[in-house]
């Protein structure tokens, strides 16, 4: 005969909803409780019954979760913090692209409510545009991770693009650099705002001006591409230093400097927002802004988690960090 919950309750002295959570690796049991669970549970060789747990509590603990492409290396670190998070507090994460499509991302939104996912989370998403019909069709939690546009009726957790950008202007201000251009792209216009505004006004506080005519409004370029077609008209201009809307852009502005011959830092300094994993290996290795990627996926569980408890939420804006490598180098005036 199978071993049953409540025998494994009695072993471990505890009660039935909390042999279940502790084999849920639920936050709500303690470390020391957990593991005499499961111990027991091992020991009478029990297999939790996840069917019928969820048809009693009406979830079927899975999330969903949309990202636009899977080329982004900056998404697999907040993929990474979904894991980690959804394995803690058992759930199972079911992981979907949308491929930079709007209309296949809403269908991916309702696939997942067809499946009864307890939650979705979407991340870089076209929310704008679709917002009207998602808010009326889905019915789950939706957490939203560095979306462009705020939303009323989803939850979000992203970075303060603002603030990040303040601390890569001000690095270059204080290192000397007094013409500064800024390359950014068009398809996330909310965060390059933010970062742009940031450069601005850095650049008006120090006495200096900002250059609009350098700002790179590519759309139809991938963003290696943006900074590699952007190199020439930078170094044309007589900056002598670049804030790059992401990381990649400033990687494919570093490579087209490489191929023209021009020295860097010495001729540019550039500075990138992201921190992904190729800018500690850039050439030269990119003095970039940090986001906490990792984070920003454990929170956006933690979150969904809480309203799945019908706990209250309150939107999270998480900090950024300056990371200073070779590619930035002080002026000599």
């Amino acid at each position: 005969m199978s071993v049953t919950i409540d025998e494994v309750a009695r072993r471990a002295q505890v009660s039935r909803s909390t042999v279940s959570r502790a084999l849920r690796n639920s936050a709500l049991i303690s470390e020391a409780t957990r593991e005499r669970v499961w111990h027991v549970a091992q020991e009478l060789g029990y297999v939790p019954n996840y069917v019928a747990q969820s048809l009693s509590l009406n979830r079927t603990n899975t999330i969903g979760m949309v990202i636009t492409h899977s080329a982004n290396p900056f998404i697999w670190q907040v993929i990474e913090g979904v894991e980690l998070a959804a394995y803690e507090r058992g759930f199972s994460l079911i992981l979907s692209t949308a491929r930079n499509d709007r209309e296949r991302e809403y269908a991916v939104m309702q696939s997942f409510q067809r499946r009864r996912v307890d939650g979705i989370i979407v991340s870089s998403s076209h929310m704008k545009t679709i917002y009207s019909r998602a808010q009326q069709s889905i019915e789950i939690p939706v957490i939203l991770i560095n979306e462009q546009v705020a939303h009323a009726a989803f939850h979000s957790v992203s970075i303060d693009d603002y603030e990040g950008a303040r601390l890569a202007v001000q690095h270059l201000v204080n290192s000397g650099h007094q013409r500064i251009g800024y390359i950014a792209c068009t398809d996330r216009p909310r965060s390059s705002e933010k970062r742009y505004r940031a450069y601005c006004d850095v650049l008006v506080e120090s006495g200096l001006k900002p250059l609009p005519e350098l700002r790179m409004r590519e759309t139809t370029l991938q963003d290696f591409e943006i900074g590699f077609a952007a190199a020439e008209s930078v170094m044309q201009s007589g900056v002598t230093a670049a804030f790059c809307y992401n990381d990649r852009i400033a990687v494919g502005l570093q490579a087209k400097l490489r191929k023209l011959g021009v020295p860097a830092p010495d001729a540019l300094s550039v500075v990138g927002f992201d921190d992904i994993d190729e800018a500690q290996y850039a050439i030269p290795a990119l003095t970039t802004v940090r986001q906490p990627k990792l984070q920003m996926g454990r929170r956006a569980v933690e979150m969904l988690a809480s309203i799945l408890n019908q706990e209250e939420v309150e939107n999270e804006i998480l900090d950024c960090e300056l990371v200073v490598r070779d590619s930035t180098k002080r002026l000599q005036h």
